[in-house]
């Protein structure tokens, strides 16, 4: 199995470097360097540079950085030149004149801009991002300047991402699953659907949808990182935005936000406090035909009402100590509740014909008090850029779930068929999580090469509680069958080296990162212990190239790997109804994955990108009957090899000034290979495809009107082949106040098409599924923002960002 893996990489990298790429013809002389701003020292993405004559000022050749801040500008012959530098918001730069000879490549010094203050406060700048930013292995999703997508929340907005799409609930990015999602480089915790359902567009900066991490990044997440990058900034004073919006679709529900800043000198402090209530409606009926145990035919159905209150609070700071000490820190909390009821009856035909109908009545209380700490630390060296940060965590997660499932049983006369009972249960989950990092940055004497080297060390403590009681018959006795007493211990070790630098006309990055994954889970109830340790290296590179100022090309190749979560390898068992259960499985081995990928945009404007993902153990949702019974045991498992080949397109088209639309098509095709019965496991593609188109339409008087349409088409995860999927969106805004208020009305799911179905192969039958979620929505969404906010804090990643990736409860 090693060789196969070594064999796929290999050959990976392979493809990938000899993959054709037009270059243009050698020039006489060349000049190159990076654009950044000179307070942060961070690049400044698409400045125009151009190349000039010193003797009259004329302009020879013209690029755009990229968004590294990197350029290259070709001179026809020997002579004197200038640079000058352009970009909205900074002082232009020209430089001294310089001689470049034939042949020569110049690497000119760094080139430093600074902020011109004066037009920031009296000119309102109006310039537009572009959609899409590309990097190698990741793609910039830009939200808030996309007033197409006013009127929806982070949940919904993923979904209309490039690349990104939905298979009941579970994102994929490039058709692969296991894709970690964090909000500001961390998981919140909790049911990230909810949560994520609570973010309105008005809070969303940008979506990082990262399918080809560097080493600087954890390696877990198969799938790749969706990180969304809420608002906020570090203007001078007090400022902020207000926001909140009232949804109306089966149930109300209602949210509020208020983001503030304050900074003064060198201490900025900023936070906010947010409340959500999250209300939905969902119905479900399924078909089941077993060839195995009593029953041969289940025919049910069930309603869902779920009621999620979820208030949350952020307090951070930023203190530039000194020139080159900074100290920063950080406190979220949520402190959230949600109660479900769910009404559902099932009708089971016998092998001899016999009727029996199920009735059952679930209630469940969720509560959950959610900590982080950060406390972050950072040490300019000295003038070339050498840099040291330091960063720790701890994180607690408290959950805990209380159910009662009331059941009862009647035959086709209407008459007890056996006794009905009452199961009561009682889940708490509590964890603890410390993280510590140090990341050393070493700018290199080349123009444009950097060392980046870093040690991170995690450890998690994870303990369930687990207890059922049933009722039957006026009695009450405590369950040993069911309840269970856990603990699960795990500590990574982690080290990585990123090298960065320019080879030629081409920019590369290349990195290994090291991590050593020791665990004990112990079951405190049975007397028995599980535990492994393995060490695990994870290489990345890269190559991009701008080819003349219209094209970038970027190359990436990269290994990943996918833990279990926390709560799926706990063996305690959730009742989910008669004929269901969900069960941890702690014997499950870490799945990985080798994904190589080539991006191309064309003007900074259309993006296209090819990728190719082999997957090895691949964790997937493992569905199986209970021997001699009708009961379905969900959990997971390695059952699978996946081959996945991707190919998405972003093509915006302008059809008037007042009309543009925004394109994103992407395809799949992938196989699943496994020694496994289950016949969706076999040799054969399976294809499926995405597809968005929203419409915007700028009116006069600062209005906005939205259509949108998005498809989804049949798909396969595991043993689950999904159905297409469809919605159409609308919404209607405007700005009042200077653009500082702004109110919206948006139709969700308009026609009420969206609706998901699947079909699940199991060993001893199949299962046919719909279910139809509370889709069509009309929101009402209001914003006021206050002070200065035309320029956005820079958002400093924590080192606890994957660890708190899994954890959280097994209803995710």
């Amino acid at each position: 199995m090693k060789q196969l893996k070594l064999r796929h990489f290999t050959l990976g990298i392979a493809a990938t470097f000899l993959f054709p790429l037009t270059t243009l013809a050698q020039e006489a002389a060349t000049v190159r360097g990076k654009v950044q701003e000179s307070a942060q020292q961070e690049p400044v993405a698409y400045a125009t540079v151009a190349l000039l004559t010193a003797r009259d000022s004329a302009v020879v050749s013209a690029t755009v950085a990229d968004t590294l801040g990197l350029y290259s500008l070709q001179a026809p012959k020997a002579a004197q030149y200038l640079l000058r530098v352009n970009f909205v918001g900074y002082r232009t730069y020209q430089s001294q004149p310089f001689s470049l000879e034939t042949g020569e490549t110049l690497e000119h010094p760094i080139i430093q801009l600074l902020q011109d203050t004066k037009l920031l406060t009296e000119v309102e700048v109006s310039a537009q991002k572009p959609m899409l930013d590309m990097l190698p292995g990741k793609l910039i999703y830009h939200i808030s300047e996309n007033t197409s997508l006013v009127g929806m929340n982070a949940n919904e907005i993923l979904e209309t991402a490039p690349g990104v799409t939905a298979d009941r609930g579970q994102l994929k990015l490039n058709g692969r699953p296991n894709v970690e999602i964090w909000i500001n480089g961390r998981r919140r915790g909790g049911d990230t659907k909810s949560l994520l359902s609570g973010i309105p567009y008005a809070s969303i900066e940008k979506v990082e949808l990262i399918s080809n991490p560097s080493a600087h990044y954890d390696a877990s997440g198969s799938g790749g990182i969706i990180n969304i990058i809420l608002k906020k900034n570090t203007d001078e004073g007090f400022n902020g935005e207000m926001s909140g919006s009232l949804t109306q679709g089966h149930f109300l529900q209602n949210y509020s936000a208020f983001v503030w800043n304050f900074k003064k000198g060198n201490l900025n402090l900023y936070g906010d406090a947010r409340y959500n209530r999250y209300r939905s409606y969902n119905k479900q009926s399924n078909e089941s035909n077993y060839t195995t145990g009593p029953f041969k035919r289940q025919v049910a159905s069930s309603t869902t009402e779920l009621d999620s209150k979820t208030p949350s609070g952020l307090l951070g700071f930023d203190l530039q100590l000194t020139p080159k000490h900074r100290l920063g820190g950080e406190w979220w909390g949520m402190a959230g509740n949600s109660h479900s009821m769910r009404n559902s009856s099932t009708t089971s035909r016998s092998k001899e014909g016999n009727l029996l109908l199920n009735r059952q009545d679930n209630s469940n209380q969720n509560d959950l008090n959610y900590l982080t700490f950060n406390l972050n630390y950072e040490y300019s060296i000295d003038s070339t850029g050498k840099k040291l940060r330091l960063d720790g965590n701890y994180i607690r997660y408290d959950f805990t779930s209380a159910g009662t499932f009331e059941n009862d049983f009647l035959n086709r006369f209407g008459q007890h068929d056996r006794p009905p009972y009452t199961l009561y249960s009682h889940v708490p989950t509590i964890s603890d999580l410390y993280t510590a990092q140090a990341d050393y940055v070493w700018p290199l004497k080349q123009q444009g090469a950097q060392l980046d080297a870093g040690l991170k060390f995690s450890s998690n403590r994870t303990g369930n509680n687990v207890s059922y009681e049933i009722l039957r018959e006026n009695v009450r006795s405590y369950s040993d069958s069911l309840s269970s007493h856990n603990q699960y211990l795990e500590n990574i070790a982690a080290a990585y080296l990123n090298f960065t630098r320019p080879l030629g006309k081409w920019s590369m990055q290349a990195g290994l990162r090291a991590e050593y994954t020791a665990y004990t889970l112990d079951f405190i109830s049975d007397q028995e212990q599980v535990q492994d340790s393995y060490l695990s290296l994870f290489p990345n590179i890269s190559l991009s190239r701008q080819v003349g100022e219209a094209h970038t090309f970027s190359y990436s190749a990269s290994r990943r790997i996918q833990r279990q979560l926390y709560e799926y390898m706990n063996p305690y068992v959730q009742f989910q109804g008669e004929y269901q259960v969900t069960q941890g499985n702690p014997y499950a081995r870490p799945s990985y994955a080798y994904h190589f990928e080539v991006q191309h945009a064309y003007n900074y404007k259309y993006f296209t990108s090819v990728a190719y993902t082999y997957t090895d153990d691949i964790l997937v949702m493992a569905s199986e009957l209970l021997p001699g019974t009708n009961i379905t045991k969900i959990s997971m498992d390695n059952l699978a090899r996946m081959h996945n080949y991707s190919l998405t397109m972003s093509v915006p088209v302008s059809v008037k000034p007042w009309w543009s639309i925004a394109n994103n098509l992407s395809g799949f095709a992938s196989k699943y290979s496994s020694g496994s019965e289950l016949p969706l496991y076999n040799s054969n593609f399976n294809y499926s495809y995405s597809f968005s188109s929203r419409n915007s339409f700028k009116l006069p008087a600062d209005w906005n009107v939205n259509l949108s349409g998005f498809i989804t088409g049949p798909s396969v995860t595991g043993a689950l082949r999904y159905d297409t999927n469809w919605r159409i969106n609308s919404s209607i805004s405007k700005k009042f106040w200077d653009g500082k208020g702004s109110v919206s009305i948006s139709a969700q799911d308009i026609f009420n098409t969206q609706e998901y179905a699947w079909h699940t192969l199991l060993k001893g039958g199949e299962t046919y599924t719909t279910q139809k979620p509370d889709s069509r929505r009309v929101s009402l969404n209001l914003s006021y923002k206050f002070g200065n906010t035309k320029i956005r804090r820079k958002y400093v990643q924590k080192s606890s960002a994957e660890d708190q990736t899994r954890i959280g409860s097994r209803s995710q």
